[in-house]
């Protein structure tokens, strides 16, 4: 079943890009330090900055890094935060089970999201069915799909429109909303409403000159906004 509307996060890395997004009535305020990878943590204090500075005004999350490398560096005060989605890379990681054994000792089940890499073989990552499988065992609110490598590919250069229909189903199955990343173009835009999943997460496409590691550009998220539905 496909939403009537799609959804925008954005993802931020510190308070002001917060507030500018905030401000532009974004859906959903993701954190992250877009310096140190796809999914690179923040430090606790930019995120605790963040969620002080929101508050329940909109939703937030945060990115946790890669799980393989940086599980047992995890600040657990993260945990603690009153964060709706926490999301995990999942490269070097081809036998999932110490994540699903973390999410249980942690008691992340809801909001513990582990993405699924549509270029997973180039970072030894579980499949993308087999993510979706796995996040409906663990009760994930959200199915991401993303990219580990940040080469200016976007998603569909890895999976076709075909495939993230079919695992659109499978999330719908498994009761899960799907939200696709990956350094997702203008230009291709007109397939992700026609796919319509329930999230379009961003980072890149809205910073100046495209480039995820420069500053939020409030005009091209007002554009984005106005595209979207």
């Amino acid at each position: 079943m496909k939403p009537k509307t799609i959804q925008l996060l954005v993802s931020v890395q510190n308070a002001e890009e917060a507030a500018l997004v905030m401000d532009l009535g974004v859906d959903c305020i993701d954190i992250k330090n877009p310096s140190v990878g796809s999914l690179g943590r923040p430090t606790f204090e930019v995120v605790d900055e963040v969620v002080n500075l929101v508050a329940d005004k909109v939703p937030l999350s945060a990115a946790l890094g890669e799980f393989s490398e940086e599980h047992d560096t995890l600040d657990v005060r993260l945990l603690k935060l009153p964060l709706r989605y926490l999301k995990w890379g999942l490269s070097k990681l081809g036998w999932p089970m110490p994540f699903v054994n973390h999410v249980r000792e942690v008691n992340g089940f809801g909001r513990m999201i582990g993405a699924a890499y549509a270029d997973a073989k180039i970072c030894d990552a579980p499949s993308l069915p087999k993510v979706a499988c796995l996040a409906s065992r663990l009760n994930a609110p959200v199915f991401l799909i993303d990219t580990f490598q940040k080469d200016g590919r976007s998603l569909f250069a890895h999976v076709s429109v075909a495939e993230i229909e079919h695992l659109r189903e499978m999330a719908f199955w498994g009761d899960m909303e799907l939200a696709l990343a990956g350094s997702v173009k203008w230009e291709e835009l007109p397939e992700i409403k026609r796919i319509r999943p329930n999230w379009l997460a961003v980072r890149g496409l809205v910073c100046q000159e495209g480039d995820r590691r420069k500053p939020i550009d409030p005009e091209r998220v007002k554009r984005l906004k106005q595209l979207l539905n």
